[in-house]
């Protein structure tokens, strides 16, 4: 029950509300010790996750972070080509904000991950309407964002499966990388909490998504020219205890993947 203004609003199936109230990240400090840490470092960084565009509102404010950071992740790479940045999605209030960041990072980034109602919304935009419960439609989608936007690979995460669609990466263990992020995430939908390693291998009991699993065969019979695929089923639950931060803990996983 949501109650506002003298009004009261029942929720019938829901487990968070948003409110999309942050001062901080409509302006996007941007510490100039970290971005000079971070180059002088890039030797030794396999991996530079980056997001929190989504609350911002004011493009000006936008264009001219964007230009640093676009100049900063440059720098990265000219120290370290083997780096991968990832930007992962998120719900943004503006979609003028979030189609002019794809857009600016498109070049610099090289996967972008997102869950199925990121894909479905992103997608809507490009008039393709994306069923999530058809694997071919999934993948028409996810295909349509890469002609879109020039990025080696997206990560299409949900409750049943995690997705990789892009260019073959060498040196990345996207397979494992995917597995990891799936359990430690499952294992915090379970608990409500990050996982130990030893509450992580007790994930392992619950059985994989049937709908994860068909699309895994599924898959196996599509012949898709020029472009790697990676499907891995999630751990499935009925009733989660929480479902927050969970595609947080899926990128924290994905991150082993990386490690050269």
């Amino acid at each position: 029950m949501i109650r506002a203004n003298g009004k009261t609003y029942e929720v019938p199936l829901s487990n968070r509300v948003i409110m999309g109230f942050d001062q901080v990240h409509k302006v996007l400090p941007i510490e100039k010790d970290f971005l000079r840490y971070c180059e002088e470092h890039a030797k030794n960084m396999y991996s530079y996750n980056i997001s929190g565009f989504n609350a911002m509102l004011d493009i000006h404010i936008l264009k001219e972070k964007l230009a640093e950071l676009v100049e900063h992740f440059q720098r990265v790479k000219v120290r370290n080509q083997q780096c991968i940045i990832y930007l992962e999605s998120a719900h943004y209030i503006s979609s003028a904000i979030r189609d002019y960041t794809y857009s600016m990072l498109a070049s610099s980034i090289d996967i972008l991950g997102m869950n199925e109602e990121e894909l479905v919304n992103l997608t809507s935009e490009l008039e393709k309407e994306v069923d999530v419960e058809d694997l071919h439609s999934v993948l028409n989608g996810v295909e349509s964002l890469l002609n879109k936007y020039p990025i080696r690979g997206i990560v299409v995460h949900s409750k049943d499966y995690s997705l990789y669609f892009g260019e073959d990466i060498p040196g990345l263990n996207l397979e494992m990388g995917m597995t990891l992020g799936n359990l430690m995430s499952a294992t915090k939908a379970r608990m409500g909490v990050p996982g130990t390693i030893k509450e992580c291998k007790e994930t392992l009991d619950l059985p994989l998504s049937e709908i994860g699993m068909a699309y895994a065969s599924e898959l196996e019979k599509i012949e898709i020219e020029d472009k790697k695929v990676i499907l891995v089923p999630s751990r499935y639950m009925e009733t989660p205890k929480s479902t927050i931060g969970l595609g947080d803990t899926f990128v924290a996983g994905m991150q082993i993947g990386f490690i050269q």
